[in-house]
């Protein structure tokens, strides 16, 4: 099925849930509020304490690990962030659209090492090279990540059952714009740092427009939430590469009121 297929058949089953969401709990309260259109600049920002990892049919051999964050945190920070500056709805119940960006980082537990055949296939195994030495530990040097940089297209539904609580269930369009892959490892005792940069990785058979998931909650008196994102359209072309999902869990979430802020 091609990705548009594997789309709409998502869509199907989201349509259908969101109905019977809309139906049940959306109508009831928007009936209670006045509803309108609202030009504003919300600021919804997933931090860097959050963790990135795979799903699919090939995502045992894509597993991703925490070992090697004590070596180097910044390195390992993530972060998404959306600018929303239109609001269709009531102030309990929302549509909002917008524009943001995300880095996500995807450590490998297995060391792994990418390679691209004649045919244009994309592969990834663990390091061949012998030589090669992984300390595979939480302080450790060593490590081999994928680094991916993306524009994203959010919307987004907003409940806000309680002045202190929000919910937030949307999809988003994505376009991929950067991705480099670095391997760090110890060679006779000496670091060392190799880098496929941008313009290599690029060439491998990416989906550079994709589409997602994104579920979250937000508890307004401590300005702390949990969000979690998961997309539909795999990270690989179909049979050209390992079929795995991109996901990401935060718990350092925070939707700010740029309009309110003094």
């Amino acid at each position: 099925m091609c990705i548009f297929g594997q789309f709409y058949q998502a869509m199907k089953k989201t349509i259908f849930l969101f109905s019977l969401f809309l139906s049940s709990v959306v109508l009831p309260l928007s009936a209670q509020h006045r509803f309108g259109v609202k030009a504003i600049a919300i600021l919804r920002l997933e931090g860097g304490i959050g963790y990135t990892f795979f799903t699919g049919p090939d995502a045992a051999g894509f597993a991703t690990t925490v070992k090697g964050f004590g070596s180097g945190l910044g390195e390992e920070l993530n972060l998404r962030q959306s600018i929303e500056p239109l609001l269709v709805g009531t102030d309990k119940i929302y549509l909002s659209i917008g524009i943001g960006n995300s880095i996500n980082k995807y450590r490998f537990a297995d060391n792994l090492v990418p390679s691209l055949s004649d045919a244009g296939i994309v592969s990834f195994s663990p390091d061949p090279d012998t030589s090669h030495f992984y300390q595979n530990t939480f302080f450790g040097y060593t490590k081999t990540k994928l680094v991916t940089s993306t524009l994203y297209m959010p919307f987004n539904l907003n409940i806000i059952p309680h002045e202190e609580w929000q919910f937030t269930l949307g999809g988003f369009i994505d376009w991929l714009f950067f991705a480099k892959y670095k391997m760090k490892y110890l060679f006779h005792g000496l670091q060392v740092k190799e880098l496929v940069k941008p313009g290599e990785m690029l060439t491998l058979p990416f989906n550079r427009y994709r589409f997602g998931i994104h579920a979250g909650i937000y508890y307004k008196k401590l300005g702390l939430g949990m969000a979690g994102t998961w997309y539909i359209t795999p990270t690989f072309k179909a049979g050209l590469g390992p079929q795995v999902h991109e996901c990401r869990v935060t718990v350092q979430y925070d939707i700010l009121d740029l309009t309110n802020l003094k």
